[in-house]
């Protein structure tokens, strides 16, 4: 079905750590380059709701292109490493938007961490996946985004978005936070945004565990 459709990295059933060297790019201090000059126009492309072999490759990049943007702004300023993918990250940010675009319980007001279903919030999701036993989780933290139309539903909206909240910006440039996960699907969880073609649910997963 394609309001089922979600991109992530291909490697989701690893429960291993996933490498950077997953992703198309390289991003080796903070740069004074544009975001398109470091992350190429993918961050401005909405995300697809085809089922052609190219609007896989056109979800596949815009993941890349999204997690880009976020390492980018996560070393810039900081000198913080970049975040490393975690496969049991991805996965539970990828439940997660799943479960938000389809109960569309994003609403003005509501929680968008929290689900109201499973009654579970971020922290516990995250908790969830015992990645980093025996230690323990030290910190974990989420971020979400939806839009719609053409303008609303890309990378760069996406991360304009988080930037522009103080409190999201924080996460993103939290030098405490190694491991990521990212997932995006299509469709919208805020009922009351308009209705396009364009459209996407975003979820970004972080985590740091006990040394």
């Amino acid at each position: 079905m394609q309001r089922r459709k979600l991109a992530f990295a291909k490697s989701i059933g690893l429960a291993s750590a996933l490498t950077v060297t997953l992703l198309p790019f390289q991003i080796t201090s903070a740069s004074a380059d544009t975001w398109e000059q470091t992350c190429g126009n993918i961050i401005n492309t909405p995300f697809p709701s085809g089922n052609s072999p190219q609007d896989a490759q056109t979800r596949r990049d815009y993941l890349s292109g999204l997690a880009c943007l976020i390492f980018r702004e996560h070393m810039e300023g900081t000198g913080s490493p970049r975040f490393v993918l975690r496969g049991a990250l991805i996965a539970t940010a990828a439940s997660h938007a799943i479960n938000s675009r389809d109960g569309q319980w994003w609403a003005p007001g509501n929680d968008p961490h929290f689900d109201p279903v499973r009654q579970t919030g971020s922290d516990t999701r995250i908790k969830a996946t015992n990645f980093c036993r025996p230690n323990g989780f030290k910190k974990t933290s989420e971020i979400t985004y939806t839009g719609t139309g053409s303008g609303g539903s890309t990378p760069r909206a996406a991360v304009t978005w988080w930037l522009n909240s103080p409190t999201h910006k924080n996460i993103i440039k939290d030098p405490e936070l190694v491991w990521m996960g990212h997932a995006a699907v299509w469709g919208k969880a805020n009922p009351t945004l308009q209705s396009s073609n364009d459209e996407v649910t975003i979820v970004v997963d972080f985590a740091t565990c006990t040394a």
